[in-house]
């Protein structure tokens, strides 16, 4: 059962995951490049609220590196047609080779609710507890932080671990 999702903290997928991950009240980790910096420039208040970790002296690809080493897989939600030319993808595959962790890429065009069964039925067979979302930025697909989001809550849902924190109402 997934209890904490794994992030970088960049704009676009990374983003999404974190919220649908906050939303459902699971747990949120990661690290980020140095300066807490994203395409959007340095963001120190994304990694208080989500509790992630400044990687210091690190290029754009280490933190991704980092988040997949530590996490125990990897989900990449991929972009129409980009996934051949994103160095981050290369990166990933890399770097779970190298760690020996489950990967799990969600293509493009599968619908919200078919990803997330994909999604639980991956991560019961190979028992994710610290999932890894990865991704396009939000400069390369302008849809991808909403997506994500969907994609990460519905498969919550589905696992019966989505328990939205109940806000308080003012008034």
């Amino acid at each position: 059962m997934i209890r904490e999702i794994w992030s970088c903290g960049q704009s676009g997928v990374a983003q999404g995951a974190l919220e649908a991950a906050h939303h459902c009240g699971i747990r949120t980790n990661g690290w980020m490049a140095e300066g807490f910096m994203t395409e959007t420039g340095p963001s120190p208040e994304l990694a208080k609220r989500f509790g992630l970790k400044e990687l210091t002296r690190a290029g754009e690809l280490r933190p991704l590196r980092s988040n997949v080493k530590d996490a125990d897989s990897t989900l990449w939600i991929a972009a129409p047609p980009r996934i051949a030319t994103d160095p981050a993808y290369w990166a990933a595959r890399k770097a779970v080779a190298t760690y020996g962790h489950p990967f799990l890429i969600i293509p493009p065009k599968l619908a919200e609710e078919d990803a997330a069964g994909l999604i639980v039925q991956w991560a019961v067979r190979w028992d994710v507890t610290r999932l890894h979302v990865a991704g396009p930025r939000a400069s390369l697909w302008a849809g991808a932080e909403e997506r994500a989001k969907l994609i990460i809550m519905s498969a919550l849902h589905a696992m019966g671990t989505c328990h939205p924190k109940k806000l308080a109402v003012v008034g």
